[in-house]
């Protein structure tokens, strides 16, 4: 299996030999999964860990892991998804690795502080992804205030709220990738995103009951779109027939525990 090949098991005895060599090598990149994150197949990782290379996954915890880190300073990508390492770990990554522009923290107990930590520190940062994390619309709005590079950004399963996803719709032209998954925007915060950020090309809003009138504003605002997912956020037929008739380039689409009916499900069918 191809995710096999590109993922790379790491006993914790070779973690001080390969850092050495990730030094000594000047690596750009580093990817370091955590023991208890369950890998499927590669179509299922997300989108920055598909694109990357050099990625291991650790066989344990490692007490102290982002300290161990900080001699890797021509990093300009660092994954560390599922390490636990909270809101301090984050302070010691962007004083110690300030070269990085891509960085992926994804299920890491990160808070609003931590957040702020990051987009006071990393101006250059463009892409950036905190799924799973315990993020606010604080820290939605200082991303927005202070990383205005980004072009993907990721804050899926947290709980922006409203007043985040106006934030980062009013400041964050440049955002091609987008998801918001599970942040309670609803409709106000769906029209706000797609209105203001018309260069979409990807875009994840599932279960934020955006509804009908949500599926509605996607459609017609976001004609560019090539990815949408809208899994279990109360869209019906007529938000089913909408993107059906205004999307024409989809090539990805999760309508998943909708209930757009027959007649959606025909429109789909048809395009």
């Amino acid at each position: 299996m191809e995710s096999l090949d590109k993922l790379k098991k790491l006993p914790l005895v070779d973690l001080e030999r390969l850092l050495e060599q990730a030094r000594a090598e000047h690596w750009r990149q580093i990817t370091l999964i955590g023991a208890g994150v369950q890998l499927g197949a590669l179509e299922a990782w997300p989108q920055a860990l598909r694109a990357a290379d050099r990625i291991f996954q650790l066989q344990a915890t490692v007490d102290g892991l982002v300290g161990k880190l900080r001699f890797l300073s021509d990093l300009t990508f660092l994954n560390l998804w599922g390490n636990n390492i909270g809101n301090e770990g984050v302070k010691v990554i962007v004083s110690s690795l300030p070269n990085l522009t891509s960085l992926y923290l994804r299920n890491s107990n990160i808070g609003d502080e931590g957040v702020e930590a990051i987009a006071a520190s990393l101006p250059g940062l463009t892409l950036l992804g905190l799924e799973g994390n315990h993020i606010g619309n604080r820290g939605a709005k200082a991303i927005a205030a202070s990383l205005p590079n980004l072009t993907l950004l990721d804050l899926g399963n947290n709980n922006i709220g409203a007043e985040g996803a106006k934030a980062i719709a009013a400041s964050l032209p440049g955002v091609i990738s987008l998801s918001l998954w599970n942040n309670n925007i609803g409709t106000e915060g769906t029209k706000a995103i797609v209105t203001s950020l018309p260069g979409l090309t990807w875009l994840g809003l599932g279960d934020n009951n955006i509804g009908d009138e949500g599926a509605k504003t996607i459609a017609t605002s976001l004609p560019g779109l090539v990815s949408l997912a809208l899994g279990s956020s109360n869209i019906g037929t007529e938000g089913a027939k909408a993107i059906a008739a205004s999307l024409p380039n989809l090539t990805l689409l999760n309508l998943g525990n909708n209930d757009i009916g027959g007649e959606g499900a025909k429109a789909h069918a048809s395009v």
